[in-house]
């Protein structure tokens, strides 16, 4: 009696145990080798003034067919990042502020660039210097990340005339 409680119940586990794999597996094969951004134009302009942020300007297009929605940006030998834009409201002076989540349509490119959207990145190593690269990496909804090179260069060199 024993032994056919315990091979009823070893039958019935099996098939968790296999769908457990399974799923791992599937996992694997579905995980995306990127998130479907294509990003142009990365530089990272170095502070004028040693100890002053530095920022990071780009061309960020979304390839895929569906939107895409990023919130967080993290820097390579920096102490801190943070997607930042200047606004102006009623006529004020415009002033700078980190920015919260935000979507990218299908098709829809999204431009950082001076007087607008850029990535602010704080305490950045001193060991850097123009004529670097540095990795920048976006996280977008659901924890993907995806990671692109951005080209050091000196102070007021890519700061592209504003649109």
């Amino acid at each position: 009696m024993k032994k056919t409680v315990f091979a009823a119940l070893a039958l019935m586990a099996a098939p968790l145990a296999l769908s457990a794999c399974g799923s791992d597996a599937a996992q694997e094969e579905q995980t995306p080798e990127g998130v479907g951004l294509v990003i142009e134009n990365a530089r990272l302009v170095m502070p004028p003034v040693s100890g002053n942020p530095a920022a990071i300007y780009f061309d960020m297009t979304n390839s895929t067919d569906r939107k895409i929605g990023y919130s967080a940006v993290s820097v390579d030998k920096a102490e801190s990042a943070t997607l930042h834009k200047k606004f102006s409201y009623d006529g004020q002076p415009a002033e700078m502020a980190e920015l919260g989540p935000q979507v990218i349509k299908s098709g829809e490119t999204v431009n950082f660039k001076p007087g607008d959207m850029h990535v602010m990145v704080m305490n950045l190593d001193e060991s850097v210097k123009a004529g670097d690269s540095v990795e920048v990496t976006l996280t977008v909804a659901g924890g993907d990340k995806q990671s692109f090179a951005a080209e050091v260069v000196a102070p007021g060199e890519g700061m592209l005339e504003e649109e």
